[in-house]
């Protein structure tokens, strides 16, 4: 198992991300999407700063943490907004 991890490179995340994404996009509700743009940060980061799969997958855990519950608060005071129609 490490050493398919280690195999892996930024374009894993990115095209992992970029799966997630368009689960989000195809299944109901907003979840997939904070473990979507965790993937792409990782990524992104891995593209400029060549990383070991350990801290991959600890900065994934702790982006999908961060993001989860940074945005579900900010997605709730969106959805909570009333229509000018």
């Amino acid at each position: 198992m490490a050493d398919i991890l280690a195999l892996t490179g930024p374009w894993t995340w990115l095209v992992v991300g970029g799966l997630l994404l368009v689960a989000e996009l195809l299944l109901p509700g907003v979840f997939l999407v904070w473990f979507g743009l965790a993937a792409l940060v990782v990524g992104a980061v891995h593209l400029f700063v060549p990383l070991a799969w350990q801290v991959e997958v600890l900065a994934f855990a702790a982006l999908s943490v961060a993001f989860v519950v940074l945005g579900r608060p900010w997605l709730k005071r969106r959805q909570d907004e009333t229509s000018d129609q």
